[in-house]
């Protein structure tokens, strides 16, 4: 026959009462990182999928997007330095596609408003 335990008796087992889950600390955490007061939980399962998956690119030693970004960024850098004093067109032509590099790059880069709530 299983009793109910004594209300007055101290918790021996579980959380005590009013500790938060490890889902819902971790659901904050990821709020406050993002700027939100709140993230749907299917939003949350997709943030730790994606997560996932960028763990498991870096294991295997896969690059990301940004990093052959930053790769194209650099070596048409230096190709227009290359070019600087030799071909003006050349020049310009390389110093463009590494400023578009640049823009597609920074949000990946910088910090935004949004992170120093």
């Amino acid at each position: 026959m299983v009793t109910k335990p004594n209300v007055a008796e101290k918790r021996r087992w579980g959380r005590q009462k009013g500790t938060l889950n490890r889902f819902t600390i971790e659901a904050k955490e990821l709020a406050r990182v993002r700027g939100k007061k709140f993230l749907h939980k299917k939003t949350i399962e997709e943030l730790k999928i994606a997560e996932r998956e960028l763990l498991e690119a870096k294991r295997k030693g896969h690059k990301l997007a940004k990093d052959y970004m930053e790769m194209i960024m650099v070596e048409s850098y230096r190709v227009a330095q290359k070019y600087r004093y030799v071909n003006e067109a050349l020049y310009y032509k390389y110093s463009s596609l590494c400023l578009d590099a640049g823009k597609f790059l920074a949000p990946y880069q910088s910090p935004t408003s949004g992170q120093f709530r």
